[in-house]
């Protein structure tokens, strides 16, 4: 394989428990790569784990917390400067095998046409699926849910799906500079949802790669566990692609929200789910409260780089 420029970008928020296995997966990579690592105002020793142990990690410090998109776009644009051919985006919880990026640079120089590409995610330190990413598979690619992990070699090189986390993604650079970053009216949860769909709005595919392994620690919780937080995210995220992507214009968009706001209610209402009813109405309240901010985005995003600041 040609020797390509990749540079990782890890985003960090007391991140103590889990960076230093997450960079070092990096660098036992059987590929070379460059690390950036931006910190959202970590208050614990994250910043001092990665100057200790990995002093050719490029860090940049927030003086506030820029959220999980905006944060991602610094190091993005850092990469995007220093001609990064691809970029993996990894998250501060996970950490890949040593062939992992190999295998997805290799599938992504066969097949141009993928903008996004991500390994299969196990859980933390186990080799069983991680249960939010395995739902995705079973919508797009549910053979693969019944192979071992030596069955992966047989698999397709590539599975296309609409979406994947973005716990694990490799980019490729001419899709960044084209599609643009992470929109930051999303602060955490739901810019990765935005960014695959104007991905693949721009003719290009998302893909699962088999043959390339990674592990994401998995959330503990389920069902009626899901924080408010988190699901208000979900119905914001859902409701201002409406406004961003609906080819209608002017009062329909709008229209469009608040019917959608209803049915969803009244489902909720119909299941006595009250936590579901009122995160629905916090993310109405929001969407309403930042219209002005989700039309500018709706106007930028139609502009190439969108949201990333880069030097050449």
């Amino acid at each position: 394989m040609q020797e390509r420029n990749i540079t990782a970008v890890v985003v960090t928020y007391n991140a103590e428990p889990f960076i230093k296995k997450c960079i070092r997966s990096l660098y036992e990579s059987t590929v070379s790569i460059s690390v950036v690592v931006v910190d959202n105002q970590s208050s614990d020793k994250t910043t001092q784990i990665i100057t200790s142990n990995f002093p050719q990690v490029k860090l940049i410090q927030s003086a506030v917390n820029l959220g999980f998109g905006k944060a991602n776009n610094i190091g993005i644009s850092w990469a995007l400067s220093n001609h990064a051919d691809f970029i993996f985006l990894l998250n501060q919880d996970a950490w890949i095998e040593k062939n992992a990026l190999s295998e997805l640079i290799n599938i992504a120089e066969t097949y141009p046409d993928y903008g996004i590409l991500s390994p299969i995610h196990f859980g933390y330190d186990k080799q069983i699926w991680h249960r939010g990413f395995s739902k995705y598979v079973e919508m797009f690619a549910p053979s693969l849910l019944t192979q071992s992990k030596a069955d992966f070699t047989k698999s397709l090189d590539v599975y296309e799906v609409d979406f994947v986390p973005a716990a694990l993604w490799v980019l490729r650079s001419a899709a960044l500079r084209k599609v643009g970053g992470f929109d930051p009216i999303y602060f955490m949860y739901g810019e990765d949802n935005d960014l695959a769909a104007r991905v693949r709005l721009a003719g290009l595919k998302i893909g699962i790669v088999p043959s390339a392994s990674g592990h994401h620690m998995e959330k503990d919780f389920s069902g009626t566990d899901i924080p408010l937080k988190r699901l208000v995210a979900k119905y914001f995220s859902g409701y201002s692609a409406i406004l961003k992507y609906s080819n209608h214009n002017g009062i329909y968009r709008y229209l469009s929200i608040v019917k959608a706001g209803i049915k969803d209610a009244w489902i909720g209402i119909a299941q006595a789910k009250v936590r579901k009813v009122l995160a629905i109405s916090i993310a109405l309240w929001t969407i309403f409260i930042s219209i002005n901010k989700i039309e500018k985005s709706r106007s930028k995003i139609a502009s190439e780089g969108a949201f990333l600041e880069i030097c050449n």
